[in-house]
């Protein structure tokens, strides 16, 4: 069963509406994508153990949570294990994975 969003007829967009619509879907399937790659198990088994869970920070956060900027965190990404890249210039960062590479560096 696909979601309502999804049975929209494309001709009853207005025209000037359109870049907007694009660049929501855009975001919408990154966050999908973003869900996919963060839990795997749940595209397939359609829900996750809560033990499981992990959530998936942005630049701006993971910047934040290490306390350093966002254009450290760019310049340092592909370095980074806790990384995932979504698209050309579109990055995601465990949570899970941060706190156990923060967890290593502090021993």
């Amino acid at each position: 069963m696909l979601p309502e969003v999804l049975h929209i007829d494309p001709s009853a967009i207005p025209s000037d509406q359109i870049p907007a619509v694009l660049s929501a879907l855009a975001a919408l399937q990154g966050a999908l994508a973003a869900r996919l790659i963060a839990s795997p198990e749940a595209a397939t088994k359609g829900s996750v153990a809560d033990n499981d869970h992990d959530t998936l920070l942005t630049v701006a956060e993971t910047a934040e949570r290490l306390r350093r900027s966002p254009k450290w965190v760019y310049r340092r990404v592909k370095t980074l294990p806790f990384a995932r890249k979504l698209g050309n210039r579109a990055w995601v960062f465990s949570e899970k994975g941060l706190g156990k590479w923060l967890a290593q560096r502090r021993a």
